[in-house]
């Protein structure tokens, strides 16, 4: 038995042993460059927040009054939305105007004009049930259509601008979401 090698002595398993921790430095080595690098890898949520910083925004979504007719909705969203941005934004302006109704029983008196790049939108509104706001059900809409905001698509004049969508309702609604989808 005294002519036996020690195991660590065997050219076979040094070599082995050699390729094993070269192997392992490499990783390491590999891992350590990608996490001081940033590894290239961009998440979903690092693209939100870089374009939330980029436009401004205090959150992923916000609606802003602009005065007693007109609001937008600005939104931050990956994947983007077709239509926004590349980086995620999306913008939608909603001004409220006369609509074609001559009373308010009929439902129309009212024209919610949302106007976005955007392809879809859904949107959702308040109904003024006595001075209690109650919520809607959130609808899409589809570029270049006019519909009552119960739902039903009309065959009507297309909207004023090619990036607008129309909702026709009475006096108690008031738009209450809108994002591209």
């Amino acid at each position: 038995m005294a002519d036996e090698k020690r195991l660590l002595e065997r050219p076979l398993v040094v070599a082995f042993v050699a390729f094993l921790g070269a192997a392992m430095g490499a990783a390491a080595s590999i891992g350590i460059y990608s996490g001081l690098a940033g590894g290239g890898v961009t998440t979903d949520s690092a693209r939100v927040a870089n374009c939330v910083r980029t436009h401004n925004l205090a959150q992923v979504s916000e609606r802003r009054d602009l005065d007693d007719r007109s609001l937008d909705f600005r939104s931050c969203s990956w994947p983007a939305p077709r239509g926004g941005d590349p980086d995620g934004f999306t913008y939608i302006t909603v001004r409220t105007e006369e609509g074609p109704g001559k009373t308010e029983v009929q439902g129309d008196t009212v024209a919610h004009v949302l106007t976005s790049a955007c392809r879809y939108l859904e949107v959702d509104f308040f109904y003024d049930y006595n001075g209690k706001p109650a919520p809607g059900h959130p609808f899409l809409l589809t570029k270049g259509e006019t519909r009552e905001v119960e739902g039903s698509v009309l065959d009507t004049p297309p909207p004023p601008g090619p990036d607008d969508f129309v909702v026709l309702s009475n006096g108690r609604y008031s738009v209450d979401i809108a994002r591209c989808v």
